[in-house]
């Protein structure tokens, strides 16, 4: 389902494509690869709720996976046009990244 959006989004004449959603990361890389302008829509701090979520199976598998979500966000980002953020906490995260 994804993927026929991220293909919608190509095939259109839109002069930047904003995602909201932390699944439409590696679509947004694959559209800004053939030229589309992206901007991610952060609405949460998606490193900590996976840490916490996963807090119960262990904390060191926790922050291990917590650190490779937010390595794996960290890079994507760093490719799109533009980042906007909900609150204080995600602007210092992305503070390189918010213009």
């Amino acid at each position: 389902m994804l993927w026929r959006l991220g293909f919608y989004a190509l095939n259109r004449q839109y002069s930047s494509i904003q995602l909201h959603d932390p699944d439409m990361l590696l679509i947004g890389l694959v559209l800004k690869l053939l030229d589309k302008k992206v901007i991610y829509d952060i609405h949460d701090d998606y490193e900590t709720a996976i840490m916490l979520r996963l807090k119960p199976f262990g904390k060191v598998m926790a922050r291990f996976i917590a650190k490779l979500w937010w390595f794996y966000e960290k890079t994507a980002v760093r490719f799109f046009d533009g980042v906007i953020v909900a609150d204080q906490v995600l602007a210092r995260k992305f503070a390189r990244k918010i213009p």
